[in-house]
């Protein structure tokens, strides 16, 4: 499969495991499982992820970015399942990706989202980001 790195797996690996020392059996389980430097496939939305973080409770946050799919607005997700992650190739050649929507149908998009959850519109792009 994919390496998103320019480093050789037996290099990213040793550093995962001295990374690894120390900290809890859930992140190790994972861990050996799931590798930082591979690319994987949401299986319940098909987007294209890259890992940011694994918590304690047993589950991850992922990035979904452009790069690798068609997306409407780029992003950070938590509380994913490592079991709805597969390892996958990168996009193919003719495969469209990018972002979709500009800034402010960005901004528009959460502001509405926000509202239909009772929340105050947020002002800018960055504030929301800060959040």
């Amino acid at each position: 499969m994919v390496s998103l790195s320019e480093r050789s797996d037996a290099e990213n690996e040793a550093d995962l495991q001295e990374w690894l020392q120390g900290r809890p059996q859930i992140i190790r389980d994972i861990s050996a499982r799931l590798k930082p430097w591979k690319l994987y496939r949401m299986k319940s939305t098909g987007h294209r992820v890259t890992l940011y973080s694994i918590y304690e409770d047993g589950t991850l946050s992922v990035d979904i970015t452009g790069d690798l799919n068609l997306i409407s607005m780029e992003r950070r997700v938590f509380g994913i399942d490592p079991d709805d992650l597969e390892e996958c190739d990168r996009p193919g050649p003719d495969e469209p990706v990018g972002v979709y929507l500009n800034q402010a149908e960005q901004l528009l998009m959460i502001n509405r989202k926000r509202a239909d959850n009772g929340l105050p519109p947020f002002e800018s792009l960055e504030q929301a980001r800060d959040t």
